[in-house]
């Protein structure tokens, strides 16, 4: 399809007026069959800042002289995500981009370029270097020794019974559930967002304070983003086609025979530490003991609970559902108690907390 069909027919199609695209380029090497070889590939993403759609990703051999104009223009044809439509704002990250401005300005489409780039598109790329067998980020065995890969075992088996349970079809909307957790005297608290609404990309991320879930969603300025993306703990699942994990991670899980709910079901963890040397790394020892607890508490109270979360997550707030757990793990009883949505995500919502006097009634 030419720039000049692909033009005519755009010009029929509605703009998202609040809508920006952001272009970006990255070129990244690819291991091959080989250990030791290579190939350059190019990986471009187009992502909408208003409400974090991935609009459309690629990647195609390494080409600096490709002009990227009738790919920008297929993805307001045929976008992964929502209907066809034409952005208010396109911008192009980073000088490796090659384009023509003629088409967008026909189109009534402003034109903006920038250094700067959102934080989830460095996050899609390093997931997208994953599956690909990339040795970006390492495979789960090298954090975790060979003696405690029980606990990898443990959370494939748990993401399996979560997936299997499509938790993300209770919502309409994004709101985190808070996960209190009590076990050896200890307490902690976790707040949970749940995403794939839109059949996108199914999976779930932690953190460890509401503030860290709120700020990360809610803040614009990109460098800002990008400090608090750096110095924020959390984790982050996410649901891969078993084909398109890479040679190093697909060898891996042959091996060990984990088990998963379907090819579409391999269960991906990101985390990121402001303690640790890399930004992107797999969990270690003490965090799949989180990890555990949270994706096997979720895949419990769902399959006990999911027409009761279901409902409360379409009403109109003015309760809460609290569920109870209590779970044995390495002799150590351990409790669950979660709400739905978290209280704080209620506070935010009505700016006043509506449960101030609130009881310990479920």
């Amino acid at each position: 399809m030419n720039n000049l069909f692909m033009v005519e027919k755009l010009k029929r199609i509605a703009v998202a007026k609040q809508d920006e695209w952001v272009i970006q380029k990255r070129v990244m090497d690819v291991d091959v069959d080989e250990p030791d070889e290579q190939i350059s590939m190019d990986v471009i993403i187009c992502f909408s800042t208003f409400n974090g759609d991935l609009i459309r990703s690629d990647v195609m051999p390494a080409d600096p002289e490709k002009d990227i104009t009738s790919w920008v223009l297929e993805c307001m044809i045929s976008p992964e995500v929502g209907k066809p439509r034409r952005p208010a704002l396109l911008t192009f990250a980073g000088d490796n981009l090659i384009y023509s401005t003629s088409e967008f300005k026909e189109l009534g489409i402003m034109i903006d370029t920038t250094d700067d780039v959102p934080p989830i598109i460095d996050h899609i790329i390093e997931e997208m270097k994953t599956q690909m067998g990339s040795s970006e980020l390492p495979i789960y065995t090298d954090e975790i020794d060979e003696k405690d890969s029980a606990c990898i075992r443990a959370f494939f088996v748990n993401a399996a019974d979560l997936y299997k349970l499509k938790p993300w079809k209770c919502y309409e909307d994004e709101m985190p559930l808070r996960m209190d957790i009590t076990f050896g005297g200890n307490q902690l608290f976790l707040w949970v967002d749940i995403f794939g609404v839109e059949e996108d990309m199914y999976g779930l991320s932690i953190y460890k304070s509401y503030e860290d879930y709120s700020v990360m969603g809610s803040t614009e300025d990109q460098e800002e983003l990008m400090e608090l993306f750096a110095s924020t703990w959390s984790m982050t699942v996410t649901y891969m086609n078993v084909n398109e994990i890479g040679n190093r991670a697909q060898a891996e899980y042959e091996e060990h025979g984990w088990p998963i709910a379907s090819k579409s079901a391999y269960p991906s963890v990101v985390m990121t530490d402001p303690d640790s040397e890399d930004l992107y790394s797999r969990p270690g020892r003490l965090d799949f003991d989180i990890l555990n607890l949270v994706v096997g508490a979720l895949a419990h109270q769902f399959k006990l609970y999911k027409k009761e979360i279901k409902k409360q997550l379409k009403s109109d707030m003015e309760n809460i559902l609290k569920s109870g757990l209590n779970m044995s793990k390495t002799n150590v009883d351990v409790s669950v108690t979660l709400y739905v949505p978290a209280p704080e995500y209620i506070t935010d919502m009505y700016e006043d907390d509506p449960f101030e006097d609130d009881s310990d009634e479920e």
